[in-house]
């Protein structure tokens, strides 16, 4: 505070010492190659070619008489010297290079800080105008169901439409995955069973009760005759490790986080035909056709007011 009698406070700047200058000096070395080994190699031709030219400057400049010899000399250096100066550039670039390399090799498009703003905008452009099929894996769809009032606005019966909420009464009623994120995630006990109560009534009030019947047993599914297609809900009886939203051949997906809400956490979208996308893939046919459950079919006739 002014008048206080204090000594302003000093920042420390920081110094760089020979120590440091030196290190950073031998990373690059480094870097370079690794650059050299791992890539082009026209890229060993390029520096031995540049080399060569330093060095015949250097000699020149050592033997020659001033005058056109002398400026012969400082031309080669300089050329030559340019060429390494690229080469060194492109050698420092090059890790970040191969890892940017990589994540396009295995099939990340994207990564998005929470699946609000900006993730929203683009799987919404994406869902509306779906041609092939739809897969979701999620808790309960409170906010997919408020950003969509009725399944119309986002199924017009084009695409095939798999969903799996989670089961709200596995592995007991009592203590059930469901209630043990709704603890993870500091909301209040029973959330998450509400949200898949509210998402059958969604998609009742949506596609009305035509119901598939297979085997004596009611499932939910409701069929677009005209297109053959067909809209299915199941109930994953399995840990929820990650989210799927896969919108043909792109999948966002995204892991849940202890005591952060699932919209709050990180999405990642990865392009079909790529190691990322089959494995996100295999994971969510997985659990359809091995780790889930048909909704029961009191829920399908009468959908609870609450869980």
């Amino acid at each position: 505070m002014e008048g206080s009698g204090d000594k302003p406070s000093r920042v420390k700047k920081a110094s760089v010492t020979l120590g440091d200058i030196l290190w950073r000096g031998w990373l690059g070395l480094k870097a370079a190659g690794r650059f050299l080994r791992r890539g082009d190699p026209r890229l060993r031709t390029y520096l031995g070619a540049n080399s060569l030219v330093v060095g015949t400057g250097i000699g020149v400049l050592l033997a020659g008489r001033p005058g056109a010899e002398i400026s012969i000399g400082a031309s080669l250096v300089a050329a030559g010297t340019t060429g390494l100066i690229f080469l060194t550039h492109q050698s420092l670039l090059y890790d970040d290079e191969q890892r940017s390399k990589r994540l396009h090799e295995i099939g990340l498009e994207k990564i998005y800080l929470d699946r609000s703003g900006e993730v929203e905008e683009d799987f919404r452009s994406r869902l509306i105008g779906a041609r092939h099929s739809i897969d979701i894996l999620a808790f309960g769809l409170q906010h997919f169901r408020e950003d969509f009032h009725d399944i119309r606005d986002w199924w017009s019966g084009r695409p095939n439409v798999r969903i799996l909420l989670l089961d709200p009464e596995f592995p007991s009623s009592t203590s059930s995955f469901a209630r043990q994120r709704d603890a993870e995630e500091r909301t209040a006990a029973g959330k998450i069973a509400g949200d898949v109560g509210e998402f059958v009534r969604y998609m009742r009030r949506g596609l009305g009760a035509a119901l598939h019947a297979e085997n004596n047993a009611i499932r939910a599914q409701w069929n677009d005759t005209d297109r053959g297609t067909s809209v299915q809900l199941k109930l994953a009886r399995c840990l929820p490790a990650i989210t799927v939203f896969r919108i043909d051949d792109t999948i966002y997906w995204g892991p849940y986080l202890i005591e952060q809400a699932s919209r709050h956490c990180p999405t990642m979208a990865v392009r079909g035909g790529r190691p990322m996308f089959d494995s996100i893939e295999r994971h969510f046919n997985t659990i359809w056709t091995r780790w889930s459950a048909d909704v029961p079919a009191e829920w399908l006739q009468q959908p609870p007011a609450g869980l």
